[in-house]
């Protein structure tokens, strides 16, 4: 005559996600209707063995792992049974290790000062799979631009932290990046392309003694509108001094972990 044990019931606990390395606490509990089971528990991430722990006297037993790898992962817990208890297996629970890492974000994107005066960004850090170390913040280097960070690092332990980015143009500088002209006459484009494609399709049509006289006249279509456009902005007379835009990249460093980010400033 076969003896069958008393049903139990058995259920597993565990953190949604973790980061990479960190101490993962599981948790099982097994209950049934005909006293308090005893014996191991066995712990599963899929087909693999996390480990064993006894139940304690309350039915509980916990394991504590850091070698989950990055990835998802469905872990369960079972149970073999005693000689009064039947076996059991919990539910599948889903926990998610990730690097530790954050993620940087501006705002505004972009700004206009008049030369010689600041403008402000706020940067802001978000943390990932459990960082929580300290981030620096540092700028490219540009003539004319100098920036300043308040605070000067971060640590966002607690959730995500910023500090606000000041970047002061100078006066003395004539250029910012580069400038578009400060007025192009609509008609100047096309009779350049215009004159373009005609000394393309005069060339194959006139002997080769006359390729020389040709080739100076393709030049001329070519370079008379660049004159009729320097004449009408770019740098010539009319350009107001100290104005253009600049992309300045700005960074954020924690260790081997970097990220970037770019702001425009057009100084006026």
């Amino acid at each position: 005559m076969q003896v069958t044990g008393l049903a139990t019931t058995l259920t597993l606990m565990a953190p949604a996600d973790a980061p990479l390395g960190s101490p993962v606490t599981l948790t099982a509990t097994i209950n049934s209707a005909g006293g308090m089971p005893t014996g191991q528990v066995v712990f599963h991430d899929g087909s693999t063995d996390l480990g064993t722990s006894p139940l304690n006297g309350a039915g509980v037993a916990i394991l504590r792992t850091n070698t989950l790898a990055v990835g998802a992962h469905s872990l369960t817990a079972s149970y073999a049974g005693d000689g009064k208890f039947g076996a059991s297996t919990s539910a599948g629970v889903s926990i998610d290790i990730a690097n530790a890492d954050f993620s940087f974000g501006v705002a505004p994107t972009n700004a206009t000062v008049i030369a010689g005066q600041s403008t402000q960004f706020m940067l802001t850090v978000t943390p990932a799979g459990g960082f929580a170390n300290n981030v620096t913040f540092s700028c490219s280097a540009i003539t004319g631009i100098t920036c300043a960070f308040s605070p000067a690092a971060v640590t966002p332990a607690n959730g995500a932290a910023s500090t606000t980015l000041t970047i002061t143009t100078s006066a003395s500088v004539s250029r910012y990046g580069l400038l578009m002209p400060d007025r192009i006459a609509p008609w100047v484009p096309l009779v350049a392309l215009s004159l373009f494609s005609l000394a393309i399709w005069r060339v194959g049509r006139i002997r080769i003694g006359r390729t020389s006289l040709l080739t100076a006249t393709a030049v001329l279509a070519i370079v008379a509108p660049g004159l009729a456009i320097g004449g009408c902005g770019g740098y010539g007379s009319s350009t107001q001094a100290n104005r253009g835009t600049a992309s300045i990249r700005v960074t954020a460093q924690s260790g081997t972990i970097s990220h970037t980010t770019t702001v425009m400033v057009t100084v006026q």
